[in-house]
């Protein structure tokens, strides 16, 4: 370069350096808000300090960078069913139930027991709600790592008449980011639920269990004691459906009352979706935090969890994009059994809910993603039921003549 009437000329392609950069995916296009086109008009120690501007963006970008690769994401095209018959989603989504009943029969009926005697189980059945949401979209929160994605949108753009109904390890998160979530679903007996309560949230365990005053909890009866104890709303139960012949003859003598029981494939969404399909009355639905598998970057939840070191006895699988991820065989068992569902189920009633979750697994094949579960943003789904906000402020405009939404 050189000096010239006390500026600086530089050559043309200095110019578009940052954006050839970009396209090439090693800088983001958005450098050339920090590097003028017209390159002349500066000083010599104005372009110097917008060099120096520069570096230290580009610096911010590549540690941003790290772990992390371009990438253009499009949905899959549809195909019309899963390689996979209804019954072997089924058999598939089933096949680790024998162990589990076996290692975990002794505590559930434990649980049930010291729940029984400590809460009217009977007298609060999950009955009490249903019907309330008839009629009505609901949006069925995972805890996948692709809320990160929508968190904010749900904060700050979900109507207050759409109801949320998300798994408890979602709380912290979702707490923190001001979401506004009522109902609450824990079906798991572990002491684990209790520390994901908190696990990667800003304030102490006990903050959190504070606001539990006014949600609800939708628990399952072999839920943990403990956990139960903690929680200071309401709380609502249902029975799982456990194909164990002894464990069923047990729970029924003793909780003959509580008729409802949830058909869920051993995994806690499922219950979430079980509840606003089947007591709710809720339709349609959205998904959000559906992945059930790692992210591009290996982490298993939005915020970081205890399972991101587990990366580890993994089975590899395709994501919605066509990409290759990574999960365990269970949480792919688990989206088999909502594949399953959405299929017709053991009542043969096919389904469709809309996949908001932005990622992840659910109803993707190497061959496309099945058309019972369209895949949309968040944002569009809600702004399915706002659009009409928006013919006021049209008629208003006296730069509109006729108004169409649509």
């Amino acid at each position: 370069m050189s000096e010239k009437n006390g500026s600086l000329t530089v050559p043309a392609t200095s110019a578009t350096a940052p954006l050839d950069s970009a396209i090439a995916g090693q800088v983001p296009a958005t450098a050339m808000t920090s590097v003028s086109a017209d390159m002349t008009a500066f000083t010599k120690d104005e372009l110097i300090q917008k060099v120096k501007e520069f570096e230290q963006q580009q610096a911010q970008w590549e540690e941003e960078k790290k772990g992390m690769v371009p990438m253009i994401l499009q949905y899959q095209p549809p195909i019309a069913a899963p390689p996979l018959n209804k019954s072997q989603l089924y058999g598939q989504a089933c096949s680790n139930d024998a162990i589990t009943a076996e290692s975990w029969r002794d505590m559930w009926l434990d649980h049930i027991r010291i729940n029984r005697d400590n809460n009217d189980i009977e007298g609060n059945s999950v009955m009490k709600l249903h019907g309330k949401y008839a009629y009505r979209p609901c949006i069925c929160a995972g805890s996948g790592p692709s809320l990160k994605k929508n968190v904010d949108v749900l904060a700050k753009e979900k109507p207050p008449e759409i109801p949320i109904v998300s798994c408890c390890h979602n709380f912290p998160f979702f707490s923190d980011k001001g979401v506004d979530c009522k109902y609450w679903v824990n079906l798991d007996a572990g002491e684990i639920t209790i520390s994901e309560m908190s696990e990667g949230g800003a304030k102490k365990p006990e903050e959190y269990w504070a606001e539990t005053e006014d949600k609800v909890l939708i628990a399952a009866a072999v839920s943990h004691p403990e956990f139960i104890k903690k929680w200071r709303g309401k709380i609502y139960w249902f029975n799982c459906l456990i194909p164990d012949p002894e464990f069923i003859n047990k729970m029924e003598s003793l909780i003959p009352k509580l008729k409802v029981a949830y058909n869920v494939g051993g995994n806690t969404f499922g219950a979430v979706f079980y509840h606003a399909v089947c007591i709710f009355g809720s339709a349609p639905i959205a998904f959000i935090g559906t992945d059930f598998a790692f992210d591009y970057t290996h982490k298993f939840h939005a915020w970081d969890s205890q399972y991101d070191a587990k990366f580890a006895g993994l089975v590899p699988c395709t994501d919605i994009f066509g990409n290759r991820v990574y999960s365990w065989q269970s949480y792919q068992n688990f989206r088999n059994w909502i594949e399953f569902q959405l299929l017709g189920g053991k009542g043969n009633n096919p389904m469709m809910v809309y996949n908001c979750t932005e990622g992840g697994t659910l109803g993707a094949y190497p061959n496309g993603n099945i058309i019972q579960i369209p895949n949309m943003r968040l944002a569009e789904f809600l702004y399915i039921f706002k659009r009409y906000q928006r013919m006021p402020e049209l008629l208003n405009d006296p730069n509109v003549k006729y108004s169409f939404l649509i």
